[in-house]
């Protein structure tokens, strides 16, 4: 069996398998998408060469359920992530180019590139959520909300360099120009 990228709408990869969703309609499932799921039988391999190089080809299809190390984190935080009816803990880790939750439960840990995520808000110092395009069945637009409580206060001017960061591809270098005085001229 084979799929071409575009019959791929989630490739989903963890240490020892991958789950690949394509567009094809499952009849047993009244037309849910259809999923193939495949996982390592050898114990003393895994698939972080595999992730190393879909990273850097995949787009906003592609979601890592295993923590990258990211080159320098600019900051990192301890959190609760909240999920459904329980939570697990973990560390926020925020770099150049990426966000890492890194789990207790690794089946919830994820690395996000930038363009992965849709958007973050706050309501407060304590919580952040992360809004990415991985696919959630039971959420408007498909979006995947990761809600967190902070175990320490996030400084606004964190959280505004985070913003700052995520939006400058997406064609808000006008905030930029408004930033340095020069009155977006």
């Amino acid at each position: 069996m084979s799929w071409t990228y575009s019959d791929i709408h989630q490739l989903k990869i963890s240490p020892e398998s991958v789950s690949l969703l394509t567009y094809k309609d499952n009849g047993w499932k009244l037309g849910a998408d259809r999923q193939y799921d495949f996982e390592l039988v050898s114990e003393d391999k895994k698939l972080e060469d595999a992730y190393a190089v879909l990273k850097t080809r995949l787009d906003q299809r592609f979601v890592a359920v295993l923590a990258d190390n990211p080159t320098k984190p600019l900051w990192e935080i301890p959190v609760k992530h909240l999920s459904g009816f329980s939570g697990d803990q973990g560390v926020l880790q925020v770099g150049r180019d990426e966000i890492v939750y890194k789990s207790d439960n690794e089946e919830r840990t994820r690395t996000w590139r930038y363009e992965d995520i849709d958007n973050i808000s706050s309501s407060g110092p304590f919580q952040l959520t992360i809004t990415t395009f991985e696919r959630a069945k039971l959420s408007y637009g498909s979006r995947k909300a990761f809600n967190f409580q902070l175990k320490e206060p996030l400084a606004e001017e964190r959280y505004n360099d985070l913003w700052l960061r995520l939006n400058h591809g997406k064609g808000l270098e006008i905030l930029g120009s408004y930033r340095a005085g020069d009155g977006g001229r």
